[in-house]
């Protein structure tokens, strides 16, 4: 089972964000029994229907997985 522990506002520290810069969440998830933390657009947390407590489809989490892997890339 995969779901959604907790969905935050992105952290940018003591600095704004960063001019055109995506509103930016956290979400922590738990994945077989392991908690994972994704940064991740705040419209894309929208667009995937992500809710706390709420089961996630593996789909919607490889989508996830897939984002954080290509902004680790830019």
């Amino acid at each position: 089972m995969i779901r959604v522990v907790a969905i935050r506002e992105g952290d940018y520290g003591c600095e704004e964000r960063p001019e055109g810069a995506p509103l930016m969440c956290n979400v922590e998830i738990e994945k077989d029994g392991e908690k994972l933390y994704f940064n991740i657009p705040d419209k894309m947390a929208d667009e995937l229907g992500l809710e706390e407590k709420a089961e996630i489809t593996s789909a919607n989490f490889s989508k996830i997985e897939d984002v954080v892997r290509e902004r680790r890339h830019i």
